[in-house]
């Protein structure tokens, strides 16, 4: 089998603002990449950049926003 097997494409995740009237906080910028089958991919970054959000949404724990 070849070809994309996860894709995501310009998603982006808030979450809910700590105190009523606040703004929401903003944890994962628009974001697109593409898994090919087969392909070994690692997300690499600093503590708190998104990669746990992302493989949140590739779960289908939490919805992406677009």
């Amino acid at each position: 089998m070849s070809g994309k097997a996860i894709t995501l494409d310009g998603v982006e995740h808030y979450f809910d603002a700590p105190h009523a009237g606040d703004a929401p906080i903003q944890v994962l910028q628009p974001t697109s990449i593409t898994m090919e089958r087969k392909q070994f991919v690692a997300l690499v970054g600093p503590s708190g950049c998104g990669k746990t959000t992302v493989l949140n949404m590739v779960a289908g724990l939490i919805n992406p926003l677009h």
